[in-house]
């Protein structure tokens, strides 16, 4: 292994598979986020199959003046090199036995004989391991027998997610949903809750309709936003918002979540995974039992009908999301544990 002193510049390389999902943007955000705080970083992405068929994919060299290799705990081992301390980054416990019933039989197989091998080789390589959040930091040493790793959450940029000034006076009550539409985030529970709301209020949400919902009997107080991909749109829909509408089953950590508290959104969401990490029950938000329809339904009314709660909600949230989940002190935590190893 390379000897690196203390006076040599910290530079960290991110050799990382190219799979469209939230990790990609963990990456490019962590990177430009290094680069603002004075360290040299570079990503190298790697076409999608290098996932799946690795031994397809030209190895990748470190550049001469990495210090540090950081990792997603999916990458084979085939773009792990041994010469450099490596960090590796755990977004979600896919082994986890919560998330077994929202999984195809592929996925299952998929997962504990591919992805399994290689995160545990990577958790074996790893110099450091680290999280997203203290819940998933716990399921990978449950499941893979090992200590030590540390929770860093995500984080935004609180100059950029703000609450609105003049925030517009909806004639109905409007919920929000971001992310993809999936079982393992609650998608299904959507129309069920709407259904139960009726025309008082109305929910917009993100993500392929068509593909999740089809020919489904979608209430007509539910609206389409499709895909965002520009984030002032988002950031516009979350100010435009009263309430973001979050009930998944299974959360790493949710940066929609995040980002919708920094906007002054009050997040109804389910008491489960990672989510209390986020949301303090009364304060910033409710949590809800899983899949109760009739809990998320009355926490939504209780919301709308009692306006002083529901601002002060909106204040907490914005605090609590500068305060806790910052650029700058997750990207001092990520600086710190570079310079300690």
């Amino acid at each position: 292994m390379i000897q690196i002193n203390k006076q040599t510049p910290l530079g960290i390389w991110f050799p990382c598979v190219k799979a469209g999902t939230g990790s990609d943007m963990f990456t490019i955000r962590l990177a430009e986020a290094l680069e603002k705080h004075g360290v040299r970083t570079k990503i190298t992405w790697l076409p999608h199959h290098a996932e799946y068929l690795p031994w397809l994919v030209k190895k990748p060299k470190p550049p001469s003046w990495a210090t540090h290799v950081h990792i997603n705990s999916w990458l084979h081992k085939r773009f792990i090199p041994s010469e450099l301390p490596i960090i590796v980054t755990s977004h979600l416990c896919v082994h986890d036995p919560k998330l077994t019933s929202y999984k195809s039989l592929a996925q299952r197989i998929y997962h504990f004989i591919w992805v399994k091998y290689c995160e545990q080789y990577a958790f074996k390589a790893a110099t450091k391991i680290t999280a997203v959040s203290s819940y998933t930091a716990k399921q990978n040493e449950s499941i893979f027998d090992i200590k030590a790793i540390s929770a860093i959450h995500n984080w935004i940029d609180s100059s950029v997610f703000t609450a609105a000034i003049n925030k517009p006076t909806n004639k109905k009550f409007k919920l929000l949903y971001v992310g993809n539409l999936s079982f393992r985030k609650g998608s299904d529970l959507l129309p069920k809750i709407m259904k139960k709301l009726g025309g008082n209020y109305e929910l917009y949400y993100t993500g392929n309709s068509d593909k999740f919902y089809g020919k489904k009997n979608i209430p007509d107080n539910m609206h389409s936003l499709g895909i965002i991909n520009h984030q002032d749109e988002l950031i516009k829909s979350y100010q435009n918002s009263d309430a973001l509408l979050f009930p998944t089953r299974l959360e790493g950590l949710s940066l929609a979540a995040i980002e919708a508290q920094a906007c002054g959104l009050p997040i109804i969401t389910t008491n489960g995974s990672s989510m209390p990490e986020i949301v303090e029950e009364g304060l910033t938000g409710y949590l809800c039992e899983q899949d109760n329809v009739d809990e998320f339904v009355a926490s939504i009314k209780k919301l709308q009908k009692e306006p002083e709660v529901s601002f002060n909600m909106r204040l907490n949230a914005s605090i609590n999301a500068k305060e806790r989940f910052s650029e700058s002190t997750q990207i001092k935590a990520y600086i710190e544990l570079y310079n300690q190893i």
